[in-house]
């Protein structure tokens, strides 16, 4: 994409026309908007649950007074069975021949190490979502349930009552592979800032402490209050939740290959 944008839209003028769908089954297609969550469920591994199917496509164009003055479209068809091998094929338009052969070169440059994974995920993975009172989370929720089949795993994951703070949080801590935690300004200090709520704070640093720091992902919306040692942490920020869908459905899919 890098290439084909300094062919074709060398100045960053023009804004991009893209289209991208998944087949998830024969008779569902899945839309995108986003390029990063259009690129991490395409590399999900076909056979695992809730993976995508082998069939994609790609378009990005430049459009100029109502004509095209560029096109990429990249396309993937599985073979018919019992064969397992994906049919990928490019599709490149441009004014002069030498923007085709440039855009092209990268292809052909990059084919061998441009192969997709084929290992199956070993562990599939459970999502834990730590927030406050804010109704942030309940989007990330419903889009990762939704949209990508994720188990999720938070306190109104199911019935509490009769049981600790210290069970619940145990069990959660046993299923969980990865966790996110939605820090929003909610608690109000003496000097005005607007602290994300305690219980947060103490959720991240036991799952940084079971999953390892990189598995422990701070989503942190802008006018909250950092905490003081946040700075080498690894978190992902935002204005309105829906920002993140893609960063984090990326990273769910990455550690999950990983595991």
């Amino acid at each position: 994409m890098k290439v084909f944008d300094q062919q074709i839209n060398p100045d960053g003028n023009l804004e991009p026309v893209l289209d991208m769908y998944l087949y998830i089954t024969e008779d569902l297609r899945r839309d995108y908007v986003n390029e990063e969550e259009f690129f991490a469920d395409y590399i999900t591994v076909s056979d695992s649950a809730h993976s995508v199917s082998d069939s994609a496509h790609y378009l990005r164009k430049f459009r100029v007074r109502n004509r095209d003055k560029g096109l990429l479209r990249v396309w993937s068809t599985p073979a018919a069975p019992p064969v397992k091998d994906v049919r990928v094929s490019v599709k490149v338009e441009a004014e002069e021949p030498s923007q085709i052969k440039a855009i092209l070169n990268v292809f052909e440059s990059n084919k061998e190490k441009s192969l997709l994974p084929v290992e199956t995920p070993k562990r599939k993975p459970i999502v834990f979502i730590g927030h406050g009172h804010s109704e942030d989370w309940k989007q990330l929720r419903d889009h990762l349930q939704d949209m990508h089949g994720f188990e999720i795993e938070a306190y109104e994951a199911a019935p509490r009552a009769g049981h600790t703070i210290e069970n619940v949080l145990e069990t959660m801590l046993a299923k969980a592979t990865i966790a996110f935690f939605v820090m929003t300004g909610e608690d109000e200090t003496v000097a005005g800032s607007m602290n994300p709520r305690l219980n947060v704070v103490h959720e991240l640093g036991l799952f940084q402490g079971k999953l390892g720091f990189k598995n422990g992902i701070i989503l942190l919306k802008r006018g909250a209050a950092e905490f003081s040692n946040i700075a080498g942490l690894q978190q992902i920020r935002f204005t309105e939740i829906k920002e993140v869908f893609g960063d984090v459905v990326a990273t769910i899919n990455q550690e999950s290959r990983k595991n």
